[in-house]
C-alpha cells in the first residue's frame, strides 16, 4: 500500500507560520540591498517572464519548458552567510524538523532509504559508500543503515544539522556541496543521493558540474526535487506555502 501523507504532519501550521515568519525577517537582513544578477531560465536558458512577486523576489516563469525560478538572483555569498548563520535556519534544524521527524522518518525518510537500496541492489556496481548532499541532521542516513550495510557520508552545511549528524555518529562534511573537494570523500565507488534540495541551490549548472567533478566512472547519483508544475503552486502562485522566499529559487 502506498504510503498516504497528509501535508499537516509533516508542515503543523503554527509551526511552519513561525518559520514563515522568521524567514521573513531573514530576507530583510540577508537580501536587501545585496548584488543580484538576471539569471536564464536553468532547465533551457530561455529568458522567462514575470509570473509573480513574493517579498521582494521575482519569479519568472519559462513558456517553453514552464520552469518556475527566481531572477534577478542574489550572490551566492549571500546565500552562504543565510544559510549558515539565519534565525529560520536555526529555528527549522532546531524546533521545526524535531517536532515533524517521526512522521517523516515513516513516511519520507524510510521509503527514500528502501528504494535506494533497491537501486544498490540493481546496478551491476560494487559501491562502496553512499554521499547524501544536503541530509540535514542524517535522518536518511539512520534510516539507510537499518537497510544496507553501505556507510553514509552527510554534506551538509548548516552548522547545527552538522552537529545533529555528529551526534549521531554519522560521518558529516560541514560544506556547501560546490565546496567539496574529491580528497574529502570516502574511497570506491559512491551513489549520491540529495532529496528535494535542488530547488534550493543557487546555481543548478554550477551545483550539477561540482557533483560532476566528484563523481569517478560508474557512480550513481539520485536526485528528487519539487516540481513547479504542481497543482497547488500553479493554482496559489505567491500565496502557494511551498513558494517560501529565499529557499524556492
Amino acid at each position: 500500500m502506498p504510503t498516504r501523507l497528509k501535508e499537516h504532519e509533516i508542515r503543523p501550521t503554527d509551526l511552519f507560520n513561525t518559520y514563515l515568519d522568521l524567514a521573513k525577517q531573514d530576507i530583510k537582513i540577508f537580501f536587501t540591498d545585496t548584488l543580484s544578477e538576471a539569471v536564464a531560465c536553468p532547465a533551457c536558458d530561455s529568458k522567462g517572464d514575470l509570473a509573480f512577486e513574493k517579498l521582494g523576489f521575482c519569479y519568472l516563469e519559462c513558456h517553453q519548458c514552464l520552469s518556475l525560478w527566481v531572477s534577478p538572483r542574489p550572490t551566492f555569498d549571500a546565500f552562504v552567510a543565510f544559510y549558515s548563520d539565519s534565525i529560520s535556519s536555526r529555528y527549522w534544524a532546531e524546533v521545526f524538523y524535531p517536532a515533524v521527524e517521526s512522521v517523516r522518518r515513516e513516511k519520507l525518510w524510510r521509503p527514500k532509504a528502501e528504494l535506494i537500496r533497491d537501486i544498490v541492489s540493481g546496478l551491476p556496481v560494487s559501491f562502496n559508500n553512499v554521499i547524501d548532499i544536503g541530509g540535514g541532521s542524517g535522518t536518511f542516513a539512520e534510516e539507510f543503515r537499518v537497510v544496507s550495510d553501505l556507510p553514509v557520508v552527510v554534506i551538509e552545511p548548516s552548522p547545527e544539522s552538522a552537529a545533529a549528524c555528529r551526534r549521531r555518529g554519522i560521518p558529516v562534511i560541514e560544506s556547501f556541496l560546490e565546496d567539496v573537494e574529491p580528497n574529502q570523500l570516502p574511497q570506491g565507488h559512491s551513489i549520491f543521493t540529495s532529496f528535494e534540495l535542488f530547488e534550493h541551490v543557487h546555481d543548478p549548472h554550477h551545483w550539477l558540474k561540482s557533483i560532476a567533478d566528484l563523481m569517478q566512472s560508474e557512480d550513481v547519483i539520485v536526485v528528487t526535487t519539487l516540481s513547479g508544475l504542481g497543482l497547488d503552486i500553479r493554482t496559489l502562485w505567491a500565496q502557494s506555502s511551498a513558494v517560501t522566499p529565499p529557499r524556492f529559487t
